[in-house]
C-alpha cells in the first residue's frame, strides 16, 4: 500500500503505536495507520503475522479510493459495507477468494490492478452527527461520486467523462498521467489487447478476454451461433474484417472454412484442433472478428540452468511442425528458469518462431492397457487422447505402439492431451554390418559379421552378394535388409545423408551423455531422442539401449571410436557404437574418495580378482571393492560397477572446470572465516550440511573447518591437492584433505586410547569417553561451536586433562556459557559431540 500510494515511508519511522510489528515494517505500517488506511485489532496490537482476507485488503484499497471518511459508512457490519462497496469499484474483478479466505499473491495483484484503474470518489456527507458528551451519533452513511477533472492527464487510463469532465482513476492521480492504458494493440499470438506504459517506456501487453475459448474442434454452425447473424453478415459483406492469426503469423483464410450457418463441417480443419487453444474475440464495435490459434509443443530441457550464462537448452521432441529460430532461453526474457532440472518436460508456446512460454508438463505413468493407432492411449484403466501435434502418433504413417501390462510414461498439453510418450515409433528392420568376407570353396558365399537392433550378433550369408563388387565400402555402414526363406539376408543400402559413418580419434571425449540428446561424431553433431535405439558394442561386449534416458554415459579412451548413424528426421533411428577401449558408465551418480592405493588382492567364490579399498562413498566412511589395483589416493566421479558390484570404471577428478567434482592444486594455507573455506586463493563456500574429511595417511576421520585451518601444514606434511563436492548452489558438501604424515605427536596423538564420543551438555558442560584407558596424562583443547544462520562458528575454547589410566575426563566445573535459545556443539580432535539448545 505504501508503494502505490508513494508514501515517504521514512518519514513516518517510530510513529507506530503497536508493539507486534517488526522493526522492517514499523515505518509501513505507521504510514498506512496515519493516513487512516489500516488499522489494528486494538491500540497496541496489530496482527502483522497474520494473513490478510479478500476484505480486509479491499477496506485498504477502498480507503485509498477515498470510501470510508465516515464512522457511519461501515454501517452494523464493516465486511458487509466493504463487500458492497469493492464490488460497485470493480475490485473483486478476476478474484474468486471468498470475502474472509487470505489472498493468494495473485489475487493481490489482480485487486491492486483494479484499484488503479478504479475512480477515485469523493464523500457528500448525509446529515449532520450530534455530540452527547463522548458520544457522537452519526447523521447517516456518505454518498460517494467519481471524482473528475479536466487535465489530459485523467484520460490515460480510461477516457469516461461526466458532464464534460474525465473521472479521475487511481493510476491516472498517483502517476501523474505518467501510467497509461491504451486499447487497440495485439499481443505476440495477434489477439486483441491492452498495452500499459509507463514514461513511454513499455510495461507488457496483455490479450482481452476471449468471447468464447476452445481446446478441441468446433463445428462452424457453433462459430455462426458465436458470432451472431449481424456480425456475420458483416464478415460476409465485408463491412468487418475477419482475421485468423496462428502462432503469431496471420493466414490466408476464406470465411466460409470458419464460419457457415447451418454446417456441422469442423471448422479451420486442421487448425482449429486438439491440441491447439482457439480464442475467438468480437468487437462489440465493429464487428470485426479474430481468431487466435495458439499451439501447444512439446520439449525437453537439455541439460540443467547454466547459472553463469543465466540460460536454459531446450531439445524440440517428437516430429512437430514447429520453426523456432532459438531454443537457447535467457533469464532475461523468462522467469525461474533456474527451476527447470535436466530431462523435465516443457510446454512450449511459440509466435513468429520465437518461443514465447514455457511450462512444466505434467506427465502420468503407468501400465498400458489398451491404445487406438492414431487415437489415444489408455493407462491405468483412464483413456487419454492424443493431440494433434503429437505428430507421431496421429501421422498417415504412424507405427508408435506399446507393450501392453508394460509401464510407460505420457506427457500431457495443458488440456490433458498427450502430446508424447515414450512408446517406441516402430523402427525398420535394421542391420549394421562390420565386416564382409567370402566363405572358402569354389562357389563362395559372402558372409557378414551383423549386428542388429536387439543387440544380437551373428555371422549372416548376404542372399544378393551379387551386387557386392567392392567389399570394403560395404563394410562399416547401416543397412535395411530382408531375411529370404533360405535363410539368408538380402542387404538393401541406406542411401543419402541418412546413413553416416564417422570415426573419433580424441581421448577422452564424451560421445554419448545419458540424458543428454547429442552424439559426438568428431564433425556436425548427431542428435538423438527416447525412441532411438543405440547398439553399444564394447570390445565385442554388445548392448542395446532404447532412448536417450537409457543409454549410459560413453567416452573414448585410447582406442578410436566407431559411431554409425541412420537418421529419421532431425532425430537418430539407430546408432552402432564400437571400441575396443572406451569407457561406459552406469552411471551410478556415486562419487568415492580412495584412501589409500595398492591393496591386496583378494578372490571371490566365482574366481573373480579384485581389490578392496579404504574409501569415502557418498560421504560415508566404508570401503570399496575394484577391478584395479593401480587407483591412486582422490576422489573419482563417473563411477561403474560390474555384474559383481566391483568397481570397474570411473575417473578421477583432475581440475575445478566440473560444475560439482572439484580439485584444487598447489594449496600451501587453509583459512576459514564465516563459512567460507579459503584453499590458497580459492574461496568455497560451505553448504549448511557438509563434511570435512581428513586421510590419515589411508584413515579416514572429520574435522571442522576451523581445526582444518589451524592444523592444515602444521601437524603434518599435507598434499596440496585439495577435492570438493559440491551441490547445485555451488556450495561445498565435502572437503577431502590428505594427510600424507605426522609432524612430532601432539598430547592427543600421544595416547593410544582414541576418542569414543563426545558429550554435550545443556548448560555448556561436556564429556569426552576413550575407547580404552590413557597410557599418560593428556591434554585436550575443546572447541564450542554455535550454529549462525545454518553454520557453525567456532565460539571458544577449553583445556582439559585426560588422567593416566582414566576413560573419561569432564569439564569439572568449568563450562561454557550458553545464550539461552541458541543451538550449539563441541568438538574434540574432530570429533563432534550431540547439539543442544542453551538452557
Amino acid at each position: 500500500m505504501c508503494n502505490l500510494l508513494d508514501y515517504t515511508v521514512a518519514s513516518y519511522k517510530g510513529t507506530s503505536p503497536f508493539t507486534d510489528v517488526p522493526e522492517w515494517a514499523e515505518p509501513y505500517v505507521a504510514a498506512c495507520y496515519t493516513n487512516g488506511i489500516t488499522s489494528g485489532y486494538d491500540a497496541k496490537t496489530y496482527g502483522g503475522s497474520d494473513t490478510v482476507t479478500t476484505g480486509q485488503a479491499a477496506l485498504m484499497l477502498l480507503k485509498a479510493l477515498g470510501y470510508f471518511q465516515y464512522s457511519a459508512d461501515f454501517g452494523s457490519d464493516w465486511l458487509v459495507e466493504t463487500t458492497k462497496n469493492g464490488s460497485t469499484a470493480g475490485l473483486f474483478d478476476g478474484v474468486a477468494t471468498g470475502a474472509k479466505e487470505a489472498l493468494t499473491r495473485n489475487d493481490v495483484a489482480q485487486m491492486v490492478l483494479n484499484a488503479l484503474e478504479a475512480d477515485l470518489v469523493k464523500a457528500e456527507k448525509n446529515g449532520s452527527d450530534v455530540q452527547v458528551g463522548d458520544i457522537v451519533i452519526s447523521g447517516g452513511k456518505a454518498t460517494y461520486d467519481s471524482r473528475t477533472g479536466t487535465d489530459s492527464k485523467y484520460a490515460k487510463i480510461d477516457n469516461t467523462k461526466v458532464d464534460g469532465k474525465y473521472t479521475i482513476q487511481l493510476g491516472e492521480d498517483l502517476y501523474d498521467g505518467d501510467l497509461v492504458k491504451a486499447d487497440g494493440a495485439d499481443d505476440d499470438f495477434g489477439r486483441p489487447s491492452v498495452k500499459w506504459t509507463y514514461e513511454n517506456k513499455e510495461i507488457g501487453t496483455y490479450a482481452d478476454d476471449a468471447d468464447a475459448v476452445y481446446t478441441a474442434t468446433v463445428e462452424k454452425q457453433d462459430l455462426y451461433d458465436l458470432v451472431g447473424s449481424d456480425v456475420y453478415n458483416d464478415l460476409k459483406n465485408g463491412d468487418a474484417d475477419f482475421t485468423v492469426v496462428v502462432d503469431g503469423v496471420a493466414q490466408k483464410v476464406n470465411l466460409s472454412d470458419y464460419i457457415v450457418k447451418n454446417n456441422d463441417d469442423d471448422a479451420g480443419k486442421d487448425v482449429i484442433k486438439k491440441g491447439a487453444t482457439t480464442e475467438v474475440f468480437i468487437d462489440d464495435d465493429s464487428n470485426d472478428v479474430v481468431i487466435a490459434v495458439i499451439n501447444s509443443y512439446v520439449a525437453q530441457v537439455d541439460g540443467d540452468y547454466d547459472k553463469n550464462d543465466e540460460e536454459l537448452e531446450l531439445d524440440i521432441l517428437d516430429e512437430a511442425f514447429v520453426d523456432v529460430k532459438d531454443t537457447t532461453l535467457s533469464s532475461d526474457d523468462f522467469d525461474y528458469l533456474d527451476s527447470y532440472s535436466d530431462e523435465d518436460y516443457v510446454l512450449i508456446t511459440v509466435a513468429n518462431k520465437e518461443i514465447k512460454t514455457i511450462d512444466l508438463a505434467e506427465t502420468v505413468e503407468g501400465k498400458v492397457t489398451a491404445y487406438t493407432e492414431k487415437k489415444n492411449v489408455t493407462v491405468d484403466g483412464t483413456k487419454y487422447e492424443y493431440s494433434k501435434n503429437y505428430t507421431d502418433a496421429v501421422k498417415d504413417d504412424s507405427n508408435l505402439s506399446y507393450d501392453l501390462n508394460d509401464a510407460y510414461t505420457l506427457v500431457l498439453d495443458a488440456n490433458g492431451y498427450v502430446i508424447y510418450t515414450d512408446g517406441t515409433a516402430g523402427h525398420n528392420d535394421y542391420v549394421y554390418v562390420a565386416e564382409i568376407a567370402p566363405t572358402g570353396g569354389a562357389k563362395a558365399d559372402l558372409e557378414a559379421d551383423a549386428y542388429f537392433i536387439d543387440g544380437t550378433n551373428k555371422v549372416v550369408v548376404v542372399d544378393n552378394d551379387d551386387e557386392i563388387k567392392d567389399i570394403t565400402s560395404f563394410e562399416n555402414k547401416w543397412y535395411s535388409y530382408n531375411e529370404k526363406s533360405n535363410g539368408k539376408y538380402e542387404l538393401e543400402a541406406i542411401t543419402g545423408e541418412k546413413n553416416k559413418t564417422y570415426t573419433v580419434s580424441a581421448d577422452n571425449q564424451k560421445i554419448v551423455e545419458n540424458g543428454k540428446s547429442s552424439i559426438y561424431t568428431g564433425s556436425t553433431a548427431a542428435k538423438a531422442n527416447n525412441d532411438t535405439i543405440f547398439v553399444v558394442n564394447d570390445d565385442d561386449d554388445v548392448t542395446a539401449y532404447t532412448g536417450i534416458k537409457n543409454v549410459p554415459d560413453i567416452t573414448s579412451k585410447t582406442a578410436d571410436v566407431t559411431v554409425a548413424v541412420v537418421n529419421d528426421g532431425a532425430y537418430a533411428d539407430v546408432v552402432y557404437i564400437y571400441s575396443a577401449d572406451m569407457s561406459i558408465s552406469g552411471d551410478s551418480g556415486d562419487r568415492v574418495y580412495l584412501l589409500e592405493e595398492s591393496p591386496n588382492a583378494s578372490v571371490d567364490k566365482d574366481d573373480n580378482k579384485y581389490y578392496e579399498y579404504d574409501a569415502i562413498v557418498n560421504g560415508e566412511i566404508t570401503t570399496v571393492k575394484a577391478t584395479d589395483k593401480n587407483l591412486k589416493i582422490g576422489l573419482y566421479q563417473n563411477v561403474s560397477y560390474d555384474e559383481n558390484g566391483y568397481m570397474d570404471d570411473q575417473d578421477l577428478v583432475k581440475d575445478a572446470s566440473d560444475d560439482d567434482f572439484k580439485v584444487y592444486t598447489g594449496i600451501k594455507t587453509i583459512s576459514y572465516k564465516s563459512g567460507v573455506l579459503s584453499l590458497g586463493s580459492n574461496d568455497v563456500v560451505l553448504a549448511d550440511s557438509y563434511k570435512i574429511f581428513v586421510n590419515d595417511d589411508g584413515d579416514g576421520k572429520t574435522t571442522t573447518p576451523s581445526s582444518l585451518a589451524k592444523n592444515f601444514g602444521v601437524d603434518g606434511t599435507y598434499s596440496e591437492n585439495v577435492f570438493v563436492f559440491e551441490d547445485d548452489n555451488d556450495e561445498a558438501v565435502e572437503v577431502y584433505v590428505y594427510k600424507i604424515k605426522d609432524a612430532d605427536k601432539n598430547d592427543a596423538d600421544k595416547v593410544d586410547a582414541k576418542i569414543d564420543h563426545v558429550q554435550m551438555l545443556a548448560d555448556g558442560g561436556f564429556n569426552i569417553v576413550m575407547n580404552q584407558k590413557a597410557e599418560q596424562d593428556t591434554n585436550f583443547t575443546v572447541e564450542l561451536q554455535q550454529r549462525v544462520d545454518g553454520k557453525y562458528v567456532s565460539a571458544g575454547t577449553k583445556k582439559v586433562t585426560l588422567k593416566k589410566d582414566a576413560t573419561t575426563v569432564s569439564d569439572d566445573g568449568d563450562k561454557f556459557l550458553l545464550d539461552t535459545g541458541s543451538v550449539y556443539k563441541v568438538v574434540v580432535n574432530g570429533v563432534e559431540s550431540n547439539e543442544v539448545k542453551g538452557a
